[in-house]
């Protein structure tokens, strides 16, 4: 299926993240057959907009990050 997901751009501590570089890793399993997948995307957080696209195997077919600055 389609999962969405949203980050706030904040730490564990509720403060805002520094801009740079960050990946965002996807996992995903199923049992019993012990199959996995991982995917990843790395985006930059700064002053302009950034997309990354990541179109690849079984669990995981599509990998779309977004930042969109305030």
């Amino acid at each position: 299926g389609y999962h969405s997901y949203t980050w706030d751009l904040k730490d564990g501590s509720g403060r805002r993240v520094d801009r740079g570089e960050y990946v965002v890793k996807i996992e995903a399993s199923f049992w019993p057959s012990y199959k996995y997948q991982s995917a990843e995307a790395r985006i930059r957080v700064g002053r302009r907009k950034d997309q990354v696209l990541v179109q690849e195997g079984e669990f995981i077919p599509r990998l779309e990050v977004n930042y969109i600055p305030r």
